[in-house]
């Protein structure tokens, strides 16, 4: 459920208004980096995915992404599919569409949202 009282003007929710009953997932939030200057890391577990080509994120922003992952500190779950850019789950987009990238991230999803 959504608290639309969350949703920003624009249509994004800032990373810091999830509470322990929502299951936060992002496809793609490069953005995010904006976010966390803003609100910090997030207080509940969040589940991201990125293409390691995404045209949107620089090498930077990948590394720090990555150090995030590793940070047993930050309860977020950050994977980067290799070989993938931005729009990899967006089957109406073929020229962007990775099946393989995205039946994986859709099962992680799945174990995601049907974990505690």
């Amino acid at each position: 459920m959504l608290d639309l009282a969350m949703v920003r003007p624009d249509g994004s929710m800032p990373v810091h208004a999830a509470s322990p009953e929502y299951k936060p997932l992002a496809f793609y939030p490069v953005s995010i980096g904006n976010y966390w200057e803003e609100a910090g890391p997030p207080r509940v577990p969040l589940l991201t995915f990125f293409g390691a080509n995404d045209q949107f994120l620089g090498e930077r922003e990948l590394e720090w992404l990555a150090g995030l992952d590793a940070d047993l500190e930050v309860p977020m779950s950050v994977h980067i599919y290799r070989d993938t850019g931005h729009a990899f789950f967006n089957d109406a987009r073929p020229e962007l569409y990775r099946a393989e990238t995205a039946a994986d991230a859709w099962l992680r999803t799945l174990d995601f949202l049907a974990s505690a």
